[in-house]
């Protein structure tokens, strides 16, 4: 693992909004996203089992048993030491996967919470498998979460107290991101080593030209693309399907002389915008100050002046749904440190 490397671990009761958090992460800052639910899932499918609560428990319960209390971790952490980069780690819930991650050096453990109510009101509109519940039982569910004597079983009451920072997250969401950029201040989060878009074989250059489909918005490309990838975000594949982008320097991209005027903005995170033409919808580009110009690269006419740029790798495959990936080029869960 990179001295540099931070990896978080998120504990937390149901519904608090530790998902936010980590998209927070995982958009604003690069960090890759590793999910014990994810884990559970899995193994529940492979088994033919029902998406439950307590199948969940059980499962995860049983593989502490067979294994040792902080396997889970264990085996979501290795895949991060892989990949390098930050890591965010979720959920922590027994002390045993604390006391796990606090051998890394850069770890830290960050609790979500807010009251039962608020939680419950919030899992009944995320309305997964897990959550069709009535709030007797959500509530019954999470006092036999909170403590336990047996280190195989969640321990969440016991998580909070080893917190290094805990974050009340009764309020709005704009109100949870103030927190939350409060919180990253005082990781002052250096880059960490990581496979990133200087390892993977460097993008081709090509002029090329972008016009959407009435004409009146439009740019020219010249040079080589900072990076290209497959993008499986959530708002990409709204947009349609997952996109094929290419990221360029500013002062490579050439508006047509109508573009601007013709342009809508819509901003679709924190920093960044997504551009389509008001007059026929298309989606013409991405841009934020810090990535640069980011383009669709299956609407642009290339030049026969150079080889043109395909993807290099996948990114954001945290948020690809059931989509499935038949290449063997690299994935990122966020966006490459």
């Amino acid at each position: 693992m990179s001295e540099k490397q931070v990896i978080i671990g998120i504990t937390g009761t149901n519904g608090a909004g530790k998902g936010t958090v980590v998209e927070f992460l995982m958009k604003e800052l690069g960090f890759k996203h590793y999910s014990a639910r994810g884990l559970l899932t899995k193994m529940l499918n492979e088994q033919g089992k029902e998406l439950s609560r307590t199948n969940m428990n059980v499962t995860a319960n049983k593989l502490r048993a067979d294994n040792h209390p902080a396997i889970i971790a264990e085996l979501l952490v290795k895949d991060a030491e892989k990949d390098g980069g930050h890591a965010v780690i979720e959920s922590i819930r027994t002390p045993g996967e604390a006391n796990l991650l606090r051998k890394f050096k850069n770890f830290r453990l960050l609790a979500v919470n807010a009251n039962s109510k608020v939680r419950y009101d919030r899992v009944v509109t995320r309305g997964s498998s897990t959550d069709k519940i009535p709030y007797e039982q959500f509530v019954a569910e999470e006092e036999r979460e909170m403590t336990s004597t047996d280190p195989n079983k969640q321990n969440i009451s016991k998580c909070f107290e080893m917190a290094d920072d805990i974050i009340d997250n009764n309020g709005t969401p704009e109100e949870l991101r103030e927190k939350l950029n409060e919180y990253v201040k005082k990781l002052n989060l250096a880059p960490a080593a990581a496979d990133t878009p200087a390892a993977a074989a460097p993008a081709a250059a090509a002029t090329g030209s972008y016009v959407c489909h009435c004409g009146k918005t439009g740019y020219k490309i010249k040079g080589a693309p900072k990076m290209a990838a497959y993008c499986h975000c959530i708002t990409c594949r709204q947009y349609g399907g997952v996109a094929n982008v290419a990221v360029y320097n500013d002062a490579d991209v050439e508006y047509t002389e109508t573009t601007k005027e013709n342009l809508i903005d819509y901003k679709s995170a924190e920093n960044k915008w997504r551009r389509h033409c008001k007059n026929c919808g298309c989606w013409v580009n991405n841009w934020s100050p810090a990535m640069g110009f980011i383009a669709p690269l299956l609407g642009i006419k290339w030049n026969d002046d150079g080889a043109i740029p395909h993807p290099q790798f996948h990114i954001w495959t945290g948020e690809k749904g059931e989509s499935q990936i038949h290449d063997d080029l690299t994935q990122f869960e966020g966006w490459p440190q």
